[in-house]
């Protein structure tokens, strides 16, 4: 959102970092990708409870930190896409 410079491209199946603030509760010291959080060979789309929503598709995630998340970005259609995070996903 306020990178330097703007981020203008993402490309399908490249990988991104997030940095911002309490993506997670405070107290909560944040992971990386465990091998248990990979199911029938597809990285989660949830982790920790937050979500990276990219357009309308989820992005799969590989670290969340209460400052930084670390995802993998979707197939996108279309010509923009708004990137949102997620706290407190699917509850």
């Amino acid at each position: 959102a306020n990178s330097v410079p703007a981020v203008r491209r993402l490309s399908p199946g490249g990988l991104i970092s997030i940095y911002g603030q309490n993506f997670l509760p405070a107290g909560v010291a944040g992971r990386g990708l465990a091998g248990s959080d990979i199911v029938d060979g597809q990285l989660p789309t949830s982790l920790l409870n937050t979500c990276v929503e990219i357009g309308t598709t989820r992005a799969f995630l590989l670290a969340v930190f209460p400052g930084q998340i670390n995802a993998q970005v979707p197939q996108l259609s279309g010509t923009s896409a708004a990137v949102r995070v997620r706290v407190n996903c699917g509850q």
